[in-house]
């Protein structure tokens, strides 16, 4: 268990430093939001890796982890009562949307209406659409208008938003 618990804590290293880093750029408003995010999906699923290590379950290398965490956050009501909310399982529910749209950010992950083989919204590559007179065009995630934007100003998205963060500053203090 204890090397399960140092890779854990190496994931939530790296998953911290990346966490900060989307936060200096969130507050950018020069920087195009396609770069936050990036920084935000691959800190929230190596945050989510550790989390699912400590927890005891088999690390997947999969791009889907962040939505894979609810189960074994909400089984840690030593987390809920650190972070001093109450309604801290119907939070999780609610915020699956929010978790699943971070891991729609990378671009292995199939988002709403496009499979991976055609390509959609993502923050790394551009990706084909069809212009208003029909014909074939390519977006860059720079001239994209993430939703998940507007999802995290949401009070649960915003809440999300401070889960993570506790969970990454935390992490040593929270899993042991």
């Amino acid at each position: 268990m204890a090397d399960e618990l140092n890779h854990a804590r190496a994931f939530a290293r790296q998953a911290r430093s990346e966490f900060e880093l989307f936060r200096r750029l969130n507050a950018m408003p020069e920087v195009a939001e396609c770069h936050g995010l990036m920084l935000l999906q691959t800190s929230s699923e190596k945050l989510a890796k550790a989390v699912l290590i400590a927890s005891g379950s088999e690390l997947k290398f999969s791009h889907v982890a962040v939505t894979k965490i609810i189960d074994a956050l909400r089984g840690q009501r030593f987390i809920a009562k650190h972070w001093n909310h109450g309604d801290y399982g119907a939070f999780l529910t609610r915020a699956r949307k929010i978790m699943r749209a971070i891991e729609e950010l990378h671009p292995q992950v199939p988002t709403d209406g496009f499979s991976m083989k055609e390509g959609g919204p993502n923050v790394e590559y551009p990706w084909p659409a069809k212009s208003a007179d029909g014909t074939k065009v390519y977006i860059a995630p720079v001239e994209f208008r993430f939703p998940l934007v507007q999802m995290l100003q949401t009070p649960d998205g915003v809440r999300l938003l401070k889960l993570l963060k506790t969970l990454a500053s935390d992490f040593d203090e929270l899993f042991g």
